[in-house]
């Protein structure tokens, strides 16, 4: 489904920009907790990270109104800084992190040296290029509610935890955070909820959504 490349699926790219990386030891680990910046949008870096643990949320806008998409492993995060442009989104850690965090210099010397990794450094480039037309045609053809079905079935492998009582997968998310991961507006995710409790498929307590049905939210998803 489409949902899966916008999840942050890893790509062949990825890898082979993480093995390049490895293999020339280049960089370090970094750790960030859960609700850190990793980036932030219109500030200068000269670090790329590639992400080996943990999940990261990309935002646009102020107060993050509007999200990109999960950052999985071993996505890299802050691509900007290798062309020596401010960030354009800001990455937030959504549980702990681990990066390896690797100088732009060192970054950009390999890839002139390697013909292979500097392919692999376009590879990411154009991957995460992709992502952003997929999610924008998402946008026009579907509707407030597939899309929030489409994020909640993306954040509940990586976030969700079971509730003890139902066996429901729970994703501790507000209204408002909901709707900035579908790029709709609170008003229709509260409606979207409705359908969804309506239905069964979904229940709501403070701050949080419960899964009960993942195969008709896959159904809803289309």
């Amino acid at each position: 489904m489409q949902n899966k490349s916008s999840a942050g699926a890893t790509s062949d790219a990825a890898r082979q920009l993480l093995h390049f990386v490895t293999a020339a030891r280049l960089g370090g680990r970094r750790t960030f907790t859960e609700g850190e910046a990793i980036t932030s949008a219109g500030e200068t870096d000269d670090v790329l990270h590639l992400l080996l643990d943990g999940a990261v949320a990309e935002y646009m806008g102020e107060d993050g109104q509007v999200v990109l998409g999960l950052r999985l492993p071993p996505e890299p995060l802050g691509l900007a800084a290798v062309t020596g442009e401010p960030h354009w989104s800001t990455a937030v850690a959504l549980s702990g992190v681990v990066t390896r965090a690797v100088p732009v210099r060192d970054v950009q010397a390999l890839a002139a040296a390697d013909p292979a990794a500097g392919l692999a450094l376009l590879g990411v480039t154009w991957t995460r290029l992709r992502r952003i037309d997929r999610s924008r045609v998402e946008a026009t053809i579907t509707t407030a509610t597939q899309r929030l079905a489409r994020r909640l079935l993306e954040l509940a492998p990586v976030l969700g935890q079971a509730d003890p009582g139902s066996g429901a997968v729970r994703l501790r998310f507000t209204q408002s955070d909901l709707a900035a991961w579908a790029g709709t507006t609170r008003e229709s995710v509260v409606r979207a909820l409705r359908q969804l409790r309506a239905a069964g498929t979904a229940s709501t307590e403070h701050r949080t959504v419960l899964i009960h049905d993942l195969d008709a939210l896959r159904l809803l998803a289309g």
